[in-house]
């Protein structure tokens, strides 16, 4: 691999890694570690080279050394954040158990740094742990005789529904009034809807209980479970 940006020209072995700090032993796995910690606390609007140095008990001065700005601390953030897919245990087997079992380990990722789909770099870099989650999703329909292009846009697709419903719930958790509180705002909105000539299919909808169970887990599930069943079908198509 040949003219690679900052960051990932470090992640794939292109660049050397700086000679480790005599005091403190300032790493590029401690900066990344510091910028991360901020994150997860403040959101990806807390995180400076002045910030992660301060926390670290350096100069902004020293990182550089290790880290050439900010641009590249995100990507290395990224590929810290996601990390390694988990490996699969003996129960899970099947293409379906297999992508489920995907999904949902990479929203729990997603969940746990939310301000991971606030780094602007469009698509994610691809960094080591990032092609490891590709990897994996692609190995869980390995033994199907889909195309290899439809393998990949299948595990495309399910990032997609994964970065949509974490997204939900960060912004739902973002809000001036608790998630549950704008969830109730919601709804009664659409209650107030009921017998409005407007909505008759939302209010039919309403009216047969669509709100009574306001699990977002339950969202995710019966959406991921779909989706699912639409590979379901193309996978038998080609048997």
């Amino acid at each position: 691999m040949q003219d690679l940006p900052p960051g990932l020209d470090l992640l794939w072995g292109e660049r050397d890694r700086p000679r480790r700090e005599r005091r403190g032993g300032l790493t590029v796995e401690r900066i990344v570690g510091a910028a991360v910690e901020l994150a997860d606390a403040d959101g990806l609007e807390g995180v400076s080279m002045a910030r992660v140095a301060k926390q670290l008990g350096f100069t902004p001065m020293a990182l550089y050394r290790h880290v050439s700005g900010k641009d590249e601390l995100l990507i290395l953030m990224q590929n810290a954040a996601v990390g390694p897919p988990p490996p699969l245990d003996e129960s899970v087997v099947g293409w379906r158990a297999g992508l489920e079992r995907w999904s949902t380990d990479l929203l729990a990722v997603m969940n746990a740094h939310p301000w991971w789909l606030d780094i602007p770099i469009s698509p994610p870099a691809p960094t080591p742990n990032q092609m490891l989650w590709l990897e994996r999703g692609l190995q869980a329909l390995s033994d199907t005789r889909l195309p290899e292009g439809d393998k990949a846009a299948i595990v495309l697709m399910l990032n997609g529904v994964v970065n949509w419903e974490a997204r939900l719930t960060s912004e739902l958790s973002r809000g001036s009034e608790a998630p549950d509180d704008a969830l109730r705002v919601y709804v009664r909105v659409a209650y107030s809807l009921v017998g409005d000539e407007r909505f008759p299919a939302l209010g039919r909808a309403v009216e047969a209980g669509i709100f009574e169970d306001d699990s977002r887990e339950f969202d995710f599930t019966f959406t991921l479970e779909r989706v699912l069943d639409g590979v379901e079908r193309l996978i038998e198509r080609t048997r």
